[in-house]
C-alpha cells in the first residue's frame, strides 16, 4: 500500500491518479487493524491520512467526498474519551494531520454561489472545529509544526467569518484556544499570525465586554511576539485594564519597551478608548507630558486632538 501510495504521488496523468486513490481506498476499507497493536494503529492512521492529502491535491469534487472519507477513516480508531497523552506521538501526529485535512476539505467545498450564507457559516464553523481540534493533536504530539499550521488555518477560516458581530463572539473560545495552544509550544516563528489572531479577539472581548479575557490574551502573547511589534498589544491591554477599573498608569510604567513614542501612543489609544472624562483628560496630558520631554513634533498632533476634545466636552 506504501509503494501505490508513492505511485500517486509520483503519477503525472491526473485519470490515472484518481483511479488509483479510488482502488487504494477500496483496498484500505478491507483491511482492519488490531485495536491492541501499536504498530497497526499508527500505520492505519497513517494510510488513510496520506490518501486523503493525495486526493484532496486533485482539486476535484468527487476526490474531496474521497478525502473527506479517508480523514474519518483515518480518525476511526481514535476513541473519542482518550487521553491524548497516553497515545504515542508517532501515532498522534497523523491525527493532527487528519484534523487538519478535515478543516481544509470542509474549506475546499465552500461555494457561495450554490449555498445560502447561514450554510456556509456552519460549514466554516464545523471546519474551524477540526482546525483547533488539530492544533490540540499536535501540541500534544509535541510537534510545534503541526500547531503553527492548524493556527494558520484558523486564521483563514476566522477571516471568512470576522465580519459579523454574532460570528466573532462565537469566534472568541476557538481562537482563544488556538493563542493558548501556540503559547505552550512557545511558537514565536509567525508573529504577524498571532497579531491577527489577537486583534480579533481583542475587537471581539471589547464588543462582548469579556475585559478579562481580553487582558489574559494579551498577557499571553508578550511573549511571542518580538518587542518592536508590541505596541497593538499594550494598547490593547490597558484598555481591558481601564473597562475594568484596573491602575492602567502602573502597567504603563511597568512597561518593559521603554519606547517614550510608544508610551505617549498607548496614553492617546487609552484617551480615545476611555469613557471617562476625567481618565480621558489624564491621558492626554500623560501623553503631552512625554513627548514634551522627548521634544517630539508629535506633540502638535496631540494638542491639536486634545483641544478638539476640550471644546467638545
Amino acid at each position: 500500500m506504501v509503494q501505490q501510495l508513492e505511485i500517486i504521488s509520483n503519477s503525472a496523468n491526473a485519470q490515472q491518479k484518481q483511479e488509483l486513490i479510488k482502488k487504494c481506498f477500496e483496498t484500505l476499507l478491507e483491511w482492519k487493524a488490531k485495536d491492541n497493536d501499536e504498530t497497526e494503529l499508527e500505520l492505519h492512521a497513517e494510510l488513510w491520512a496520506r490518501l486523503a492529502r493525495l486526493a484532496l491535491n486533485e482539486e476535484q469534487p468527487l476526490m474531496y467526498k474521497y478525502s473527506l472519507r479517508c480523514v474519518e477513516n483515518s480518525l476511526s480508531l481514535l476513541n473519542p474519551n482518550q487521553d491524548l497523552l497516553g497515545i504515542p506521538a508517532s501515532r498522534l501526529r497523523w491525527y493532527s494531520l487528519a484534523e487538519y485535512l478535515y478543516a481544509e476539505n470542509l474549506l475546499r467545498m465552500l461555494n457561495p454561489d450554490a449555498q445560502e450564507t447561514e450554510s456556509q457559516e456552519q460549514l466554516l464553523f464545523h471546519a474551524l472545529n477540526h482546525a483547533v481540534e488539530g492544533a490540540n493533536k499536535g501540541l500534544k504530539a509535541a510537534i510545534n509544526s503541526l500547531v503553527l499550521d492548524a493556527a494558520k488555518m484558523v486564521w483563514n477560516i476566522c477571516a471568512k467569518l470576522q465580519d459579523s458581530a454574532v460570528n466573532r463572539k462565537a469566534l472568541i473560545k476557538p481562537i482563544f484556544t488556538t493563542v493558548f495552544y501556540l503559547k505552550q509550544c512557545k511558537e514565536k516563528s509567525e508573529p504577524d499570525l498571532i497579531l491577527l489572531l489577537s486583534q480579533l479577539i481583542f475587537k471581539a472581548a471589547l464588543e462582548n465586554e469579556e475585559y478579562a479575557l481580553g487582558e489574559n490574551v494579551a498577557d499571553m502573547v508578550f511573549e511571542l511576539i518580538p518587542k518592536p511589534m508590541q505596541k497593538p498589544i499594550w494598547e490593547a491591554k490597558m484598555i481591558f485594564m481601564s473597562k475594568q477599573g484596573k491602575n492602567e498608569l502602573q502597567a504603563i510604567s511597568n512597561m518593559k519597551e521603554q519606547d517614550p513614542s510608544l508610551q505617549a501612543k498607548i496614553w492617546i489609544r487609552l484617551a480615545r478608548a476611555s469613557n471617562n472624562t476625567y481618565k480621558q483628560s489624564n491621558s492626554y496630558n500623560r501623553a503631552i507630558e512625554i513627548l514634551k520631554k522627548e521634544n517630539s513634533i508629535e506633540i502638535v498632533e496631540v494638542y491639536i486632538e486634545y483641544s478638539e476634545w476640550l471644546l467638545r466636552n
